[in-house]
């Protein structure tokens, strides 16, 4: 089974396109536009097919591509689903719209114990939490940094999953859900083990740090007595 998008999502967005759209100037230097968008997610699903299903699966609150600044509209701003962005394509002014991708991303406690003694900082919450905005409209270079941090990613679906008692398991449903090929199922499967082993382990260690303290296992209505 191989991952294939409606042709009308990505692919005919083209049709839309004008030549404003591959126009170069200087100020447009390091900003994504509707164009530059489309080009990394089509670039993400021809060499990463895994991770654009789980992507465009996602939940607006966890994966989203963000209409920053709108020219047009001085106070318009948006969280969109990659169906909702391609299916208001047509509608953003070639030049006017910027746009970012953004996910969110865990960090493991033991990531943050090491960040921490190196350089006295932590770029996520407290509890591991972060959005990540990919920095560049390269599709090429965009792609490489979606690969690097989506381990991350991963950690954060596992943990929610988790949190909610639901863990997330590469099964059958599961493979057909995201329309994983069978090399992407297993490649996935290996992740989302290790991440899940790492996030049961961690609040396993805080569940039994918290069962040592005695004083939590009386309430306070108790001591009154």
């Amino acid at each position: 089974m191989v991952f294939n998008p409606r042709p009308d999502e990505l692919d005919d967005l083209v049709r839309f396109e004008l030549s404003a759209d591959t126009a170069t100037h200087p100020n447009f230097e390091g900003l994504a536009f509707r164009r530059e968008i489309r080009l990394i997610l089509c670039a993400l699903r021809d060499k990463a097919p895994s991770i654009y299903a789980f992507f465009r699966k996602a939940s607006v609150e966890d994966f989203h591509v963000a209409l920053d600044e709108d020219i047009q509209s001085p106070d318009r701003f948006e969280e969109l689903s990659i169906e909702q962005f391609c299916s208001q394509y047509k509608h953003f002014r070639p030049k006017d719209s910027i746009f970012s991708l953004n996910f969110m991303t865990y960090c493991t406690e033991q990531e943050r114990e090491k960040e921490y003694k190196t350089s006295s900082m932590l770029e996520c919450s407290p509890d591991g939490l972060s959005l990540y905005s990919v920095p560049e409209p390269d599709p090429a270079a965009a792609i490489e940094e979606i690969i690097t941090e989506f381990p991350h990613f991963m950690l954060y679906l596992c943990r929610k999953a988790i949190l909610a008692n639901k863990p997330l398991k590469i099964d059958a449903e599961t493979i057909e859900y995201y329309s994983l090929s069978n090399k992407d199922a297993a490649i996935v499967q290996k992740l989302v083990a290790r991440c899940n082993e790492t996030i049961i382990a961690e609040l396993r260690a805080r569940y039994e740090t918290l069962a040592a303290i005695d004083c939590l296992q009386t309430k306070p209505c108790d001591d009154e007595k």
